[in-house]
């Protein structure tokens, strides 16, 4: 097989894994952190992926990364969700505990600081 047969085949992989996941381009596109229009370059082999490249792919599709180069079919298994957004008490707590790590404090001090952090920002 060729590197331009393989090309075609991951592309058409991709795409079928992609609609029977139920997915847009744009969501699985966001999941593995690339653009939509990389994505749509690669469903149409206009460009060669890397393998970090198929393998965030296959983690955002739920799949091991030897389906996106296989013709054959497969189960698809639900993709997983985009992660949440950090909420602001949640960075200003993971904030105070690097810094409270960096200046050696105690881990009685570092809880102290992340209450405070939740219960101030529960407030607005």
């Amino acid at each position: 097989m060729s590197a331009e047969d393989i090309q075609v085949v991951f592309g058409r992989r991709l795409r079928e894994l992609r609609t029977a996941a139920g997915l847009s381009q744009e969501t699985l596109a966001s999941s593995a952190r690339m653009t939509r229009a990389y994505l749509s370059e690669l469903e149409n082999a206009r460009k060669v992926a890397s393998i970090q490249t198929v393998s965030r792919l296959a983690r955002a599709l739920g799949v091991d990364a030897s389906l996106l180069l296989t013709g054959g079919a497969a189960p698809v298994a639900k993709p997983n969700p985009p992660p949440r957004a950090e909420t602001p008490a949640e960075k200003l707590a993971r904030r105070i505990a690097r810094l409270a790590q960096d200046t050696k404090a105690d881990a009685r001090s570092i809880k102290g600081f992340e209450t405070i952090a939740k219960v101030y920002f529960r407030k607005r």
